[in-house]
């Protein structure tokens, strides 16, 4: 397979890689859930976020590209839910224009809000991927197992994400093997053709999967996913946790306290 996944960038070493999955997991849903509890144009807070999350980024060496590039991912589902908000948002006109038969107004709180809705969404997605980015995937499901996530929806996860390559790689050597046959036709038979290995890949799938379980049947497979390393909260753990959970804490009085 040649697919770069994101245990590449997993296996780096930093504070944020050595700390324990379970506490990363929740310091991170916590995180998230003040972002985004956070009131609107509160904008000093939401930017000692940001500077917070950089920190972090830059303390445990994960590369800034990688980071950036996948959390920009979430500006088009931002904008598709609060493009209209700054003209549906009661509040001081600072605009107004007639479109056709629509009069549009622009106002200084759907403005504002318009700005706190991508703001949130953008931090929100980036402390994810660092997340993501810095924990290997079964040890990540291992964490939210541990927590009380349902395990068949750990397992599914799982599995989903282990041999999600290989689908991937069985679709592209079809569709390598049909190229090489000097494929041609009309639109209708390039659908029939995408559709046969659509079926063809579902069959190879389901057959793979059969096989696979009756083998890891045969090794003792119990329906619990066994972790290889044992999980340990240690004190550093807890006094970087403490440290970035109370930076959030100031950022929060100091958003209240401007905006008093």
């Amino acid at each position: 397979m040649h697919h770069t996944h994101i245990d590449r960038i997993a296996s780096l070493s930093g504070p944020l890689h050595a700390m324990d999955p379970r506490v990363k997991l929740v310091v991170t849903l916590l995180f998230v859930l003040l972002v985004v509890l956070t009131p609107d144009g509160w904008f000093v807070s939401f930017g000692i976020y940001a500077a917070l999350l950089a920190a972090v980024m830059t303390a445990s060496r994960l590369p800034a590209s990688y980071i950036a590039v996948r959390s920009l991912t979430i500006i088009p589902f931002a904008l598709a839910v609060s493009i209209f908000v700054p003209f549906t948002t009661p509040g001081p006109v600072i605009r107004e224009f007639t479109a056709g038969p629509f009069y549009i107004t622009v106002t200084t709180t759907g403005l504002v809000r318009f700005a706190s809705l991508g703001l949130r969404a953008l931090i929100s997605f980036f402390a994810t991927i660092m997340l993501v980015a810095s924990t290997r995937f079964g040890d990540l499901m291992g964490a939210a197992g541990k927590l009380g996530l349902p395990s068949k929806i750990v397992e599914v996860m799982s599995f989903m994400y282990r041999y999600l390559f290989i689908i991937i790689d069985e679709a592209a050597h079809m569709v390598l093997a049909r190229d090489l046959r000097s494929f041609r036709g009309t639109k209708m038979s390039i659908l029939t053709a995408s559709g046969g290995i659509v079926g063809a890949l579902f069959v190879r799938s389901f057959e793979h999967a059969d096989r696979l379980y009756n083998a890891m049947l045969l090794r003792g497979y119990s329906g619990k996913p066994n972790a290889l390393a044992p999980m340990h909260i240690h004190g550093a753990d807890i006094v970087y946790s403490s440290a970035f959970m109370l930076v959030v804490a100031v950022a929060l009085l100091i958003g209240g306290s401007i905006h008093a």
